[in-house]
């Protein structure tokens, strides 16, 4: 079966666009040679890209222009070549070449895609997306670049999924200009947790007024047991 993936640049405080939609700050430095040899590298091999209509109105601003080829020469050739799916329920036609337009239900036709026989599939940008792929269970290896920069307020790339999956780190690599990469797959046999929405460190009066002697004696076991101290505010979520 084909594999689904995600790559996008995410803000240190986990936003992959600003509020207004702006993610220019996500190319700021991105021309920096180290970065750009791994960008190439990761670009490589036989994929089909997917957008939302959002990230394809930006990417076909860029990537078919003579300015791209004279900046990015190879990778900006893979994304020109490449095949391409993008959802929309407005587009009727697209200028890009190699383009594909999807106008159903993105996590049914994903699906449908994964399991019928070709390359692997990557995510860009496309947080809606994402997000509704994520929850449905398509998304197979989410991979992140942190860019070192914090914008105060913005989109999530995750905002809509529950359930709160658990991803394994399968490859980091950090850049001289702070950015990091950071390659994760997903569990498939997901963590059992719990949760306290009672502060976790208590008066012995307000543990019994509350009924939270045993919930602390285990927190306490947990935390030993991994070797940490948290705060009570950690507990409150």
């Amino acid at each position: 079966m084909r594999k689904v993936r995600v790559f996008n640049s995410v803000s240190i405080d986990g936003y992959f666009s600003a509020r207004d939609g702006d993610y220019q700050w996500a190319h700021e430095g991105a021309n920096d040679p180290e970065l750009a040899e791994f960008t190439k590298s990761n670009a490589q091999g036989e994929n089909v890209l997917v957008f939302g209509r959002v990230t394809y109105d930006v990417m076909v601003a860029w990537w078919p222009t003579a300015e791209a080829a004279k900046t990015m020469p190879e990778v900006a050739k893979g994304m020109n070549q490449a095949p391409k799916y993008v959802f929309s329920r407005s587009l009727k036609t697209a200028s890009w070449a190699n383009t594909t337009l999807l106008h159903d239900d993105p996590a049914g036709a994903i699906a449908r895609i994964k399991a019928s026989p070709g390359p692997d599939l990557t995510v860009l940008g496309s947080g809606t997306i994402v997000a509704q792929l994520t929850e449905a269970g398509v998304i197979d290896e989410i991979q992140l670049l942190v860019v070192p920069v914090i914008l105060g307020s913005g989109k999530s790339l995750f905002s809509e999924v529950s359930g709160r999956p658990w991803w394994n780190l399968t490859k980091s690599k950090t850049f001289k200009n702070g950015r990091v990469f950071a390659s994760y797959e997903r569990l498939r046999h997901q963590k059992s947790g719990w949760s306290c929405k009672e502060p976790i460190f208590a008066t012995s009066d307000e543990r019994a007024a509350r009924g939270l002697r045993s919930a602390n004696l285990h927190a306490a076991k947990v935390m030993s047991t991994r070797g940490m101290l948290l705060p009570s505010a950690a507990f409150d979520r």
